[in-house]
């Protein structure tokens, strides 16, 4: 695996994080800040006891709530008794950050990609939201995540709080957001609110560069 950290304990080999003990599971939209809930639950002094399931699909940490139905029969407890939470990001925001990456990126970077042949592959945060009559309790939106993942976990009866290393900082300043103009145009734009019309309208984003 690329990577791996413990979390209590728990190995975490790109997986996604299932608690039993205090049973939620988190879900992680790729380019929402999950790299962000995953230091921050590895911070916590709650003994989490998570599950880790193998990358079978090659989504690892990101998986979503299909995957969560296809691994329901290997949960310890019911799946109406876990609390589900995801947090989702301002679409057109998460499309130019996707592209950056894939384009500039340090790992598997493509300098050749065009927003139109990344647009193609681009994957919705529906799945993260609402799936089949499957929907998660909570949705956050990462840009105010920082204050609000605090008030969720205690809404789950846990402790935990942001230390001051781990607290996000405004990183989308001026010069990120003309930036992130650059790689839209009309087309995109319009293309990224058809994939992401579930989302846009579920937590009412508008296009914000």
């Amino acid at each position: 695996f690329p990577y791996q950290f413990s979390i209590f304990g728990v190995i975490i080999e790109n997986k996604m994080i299932i608690c039993n003990k205090h049973k939620f599971i988190c879900l992680n939209p790729p380019k929402t800040g999950t790299g962000f809930r995953e230091k921050l639950l590895c911070a916590s002094n709650v003994h989490l006891e998570a599950k880790a399931f193998y990358d079978l699909d090659g989504l690892g940490r990101h998986w979503n709530l299909d995957f969560i139905k296809k691994i329901e029969g290997l949960l310890i407890h019911p799946i109406e008794s876990y609390f589900i939470f995801s947090y989702v990001r301002n679409p057109w925001q998460r499309a130019a950050s996707w592209f950056h990456m894939r384009k500039y990126g340090q790992k598997n970077r493509n300098p050749n990609l065009s927003m139109k042949n990344m647009l193609k592959r681009f994957p919705s945060q529906k799945k993260y939201v609402e799936i089949d009559g499957l929907k998660v309790q909570y949705v956050g939106d990462c840009a105010n995540q920082t204050d609000s993942i605090v008030d969720l976990f205690k809404r789950m009866n846990l402790h935990i709080n942001v230390p001051n290393h781990l607290k996000l900082k405004n990183t989308f300043d001026k010069n990120r957001r003309e930036l992130y103009k650059k790689y839209l145009d009309e087309e995109s734009i319009n293309q990224i609110a058809e994939i992401e019309k579930y989302i846009i309208d579920f937590m009412g984003y508008s296009f914000d560069l």
